[in-house]
């Protein structure tokens, strides 16, 4: 895929804002929680972490061609999950954005798991112009917030982002191209084997081209050849 960023420029980027209401201390090592259960699913190692932020937490995609995208959002509440403190009744809301436009709202990552540690993967269409693509979660203050004492704002597992069309792996023919080069070679060996006729080399040239005279009229072969189905005698000119 073609690139888009001047050389050394990041591909890209997460961004977070706002602190955590229960503990403004926290540091960023807060914001990256590791699962203590993991999620009963093949591909359970991509959930042994998530990214967590009290407020806004964005992600920026640079460089990408424009068109349409398939973006996927990965989920597993890992945090308010426990029973011995009681932390399993804490409830988790954001929503979701996606190049400005809102595309969930009221989101709660257990209700639509149906349990914590469960996972949930939201697919949504994105539109990408000027080669960039921004994702939002955002905490617009519902849900737990003291009680249970823990983490609130969006959380998140991972992201992967795939193109809703054809991309052309370096050095490789577009199908515009393909498709032309296949016509163009079709007409030249058209062409080719018209020129190869009209030389005689294929086809009856001589029996178009060679003439008898019969009654003050001049036939070439091929019509006599017609006209006599293939110089059947049944069908011979007879001149008297």
């Amino acid at each position: 895929m073609r690139e888009y960023c001047p050389a050394g420029q990041k591909k890209s980027q997460c961004i977070c804002n706002g602190y955590f209401l229960a503990d403004s201390t926290a540091d960023s090592r807060a914001f990256i929680q590791k699962v203590t259960c993991g999620a009963a699913v093949t591909d359970a190692p991509l959930y042994d972490e998530a990214r967590l932020c009290p407020n806004s937490l964005k992600y920026y995609g640079f460089c990408l061609r424009n068109g349409n995208y398939t973006v996927s959002l990965y989920f597993s509440e890992i945090v308010f999950e426990r029973n011995d403190d009681y932390s399993s009744s804490g409830k988790r809301v954001f929503d979701i954005y996606i190049q400005s436009e809102l595309m969930r709202k009221d989101f709660n990552i257990k209700e639509v798991a149906r349990h914590s540690n469960n996972v949930t993967i939201q697919n949504f269409t994105a539109s990408v112009h000027d080669h960039l693509l921004e994702i939002e979660l955002f905490w617009a203050g519902k849900g737990s917030i003291l009680n249970p004492p823990y983490f609130h704002g969006p959380l998140i597992s991972a992201i992967s982002v795939t193109p809703n069309f054809e991309v052309n792996r370096p050095g490789g023919l577009s199908k515009k191209v393909i498709v032309g080069i296949v016509l163009g070679a079709v007409l030249a060996l058209i062409l080719f084997m018209a020129l190869m006729w009209r030389l005689g080399w294929i086809g009856d040239r001589e029996l178009r081209v060679t003439t008898v005279n019969l009654r003050g009229k001049s036939y070439t072969l091929k019509q006599v050849k017609v006209a006599t189905r293939n110089f059947s005698p049944r069908n011979s000119l007879v001149c008297h």
